[in-house]
C-alpha cells in the first residue's frame, strides 16, 4: 500500500467559554477557573487526537494500486477520499473527455490544449451548468484564495487551488504539477468542468463551487 503525502482538510474548531455565576470565596473562583481551563484544554486535545486518528485511518485504507495514474484516476481518488472536505462526482461528459484526452493534462500535451478550448464560455456559464460544458476545455481567471502543493505517489506533485471571482463564482481546481502561483495572485486557468460541490468556509457555512481539472495555469 502506497502512502499519500497530500490530504487537505478544512477544520473549524469552535471553543466555548463558561463561567460560574456564584462563588463563595476567591479559592472557589480560582478552582472554577482552573476546572474550566482544564476542560477546554482536554476538549481541544480530544478534537485534535480524533482528527489525527481519522486521517490515519484514511491513509491506511487507501491503496493507490486501485487507481490508474491518469488525470481521471487522480480525480476518482480525490472523489473517493476527500469526503471529509467536499463531495463531488465525475459527470459522464468529463469522464469521457478525460479518457480520450489524458495527455492534455500533462506537460507532454500542453501544446495541444488551445485546440480544445471554447473561448465563448465564461465562468458564470460553467458555474450554472458545469456538466453541460464538460465535453470541452474552458478558460477563466480570478484571484487565488487558497493553494496547496504536495506529492501523491504515481502522479507526482499535485496542486489544489481555490479561486473566487469578483462576482462570487468559486472554483476548486486540481492540477498535476507544481506552479509558481501563490495566494493572492491573479491567475488564468484552462480546465475541464467536473462537477458542482461545496466546501466549508471560515464563517462556519459552505461555499458552493465548481470542481475543475486544470490543463494550464498561468
Amino acid at each position: 500500500m502506497k502512502k499519500i503525502w497530500i490530504i487537505m482538510v478544512i477544520i473549524t474548531i469552535f471553543t466555548c467559554g463558561c463561567s460560574d455565576t456564584s462563588s463563595s470565596s476567591n479559592n472557589s473562583t480560582g478552582n472554577n477557573t482552573n476546572t474550566a481551563n482544564n476542560t477546554n484544554t482536554a476538549n481541544n486535545s480530544n478534537t485534535t487526537n480524533n482528527t489525527a486518528a481519522s486521517l490515519e485511518q484514511i491513509r491506511q485504507s487507501i491503496d493507490l494500486d486501485n487507481y490508474a495514474t491518469t488525470p481521471l484516476g487522480l480525480l476518482q481518488f480525490f472523489s473517493d477520499y476527500k469526503e471529509q472536505d467536499m463531495n463531488f462526482g465525475i459527470c459522464d461528459n468529463a469522464r469521457n473527455f478525460l479518457s480520450v484526452h489524458p495527455e492534455l493534462f500533462t506537460e507532454h500535451g500542453m501544446h495541444l490544449v488551445s485546440d480544445y478550448i471554447d473561448y465563448s464560455v465564461e465562468g458564470k456559464d460553467i458555474y450554472k451548468n458545469p456538466n453541460y460544458y464538460a465535453n470541452q476545455l474552458c478558460t477563466f481567471s480570478g484571484p487565488v484564495i487558497y493553494i496547496n502543493e504536495g506529492d501523491v505517489d504515481g502522479w507526482g506533485n499535485v496542486t489544489e487551488i481555490n479561486v473566487i471571482q469578483n462576482d462570487g463564482t468559486a472554483f476548486f481546481i486540481f492540477y498535476i504539477g507544481d506552479t509558481p502561483v501563490n495566494k493572492g495572485d491573479m491567475i488564468n486557468v484552462v480546465g475541464l468542468p467536473i462537477d458542482k460541490s461545496s466546501y466549508g468556509n471560515v464563517n462556519g457555512g459552505y461555499t458552493p463551487c465548481v470542481i475543475i481539472m486544470a490543463a494550464e495555469i498561468e
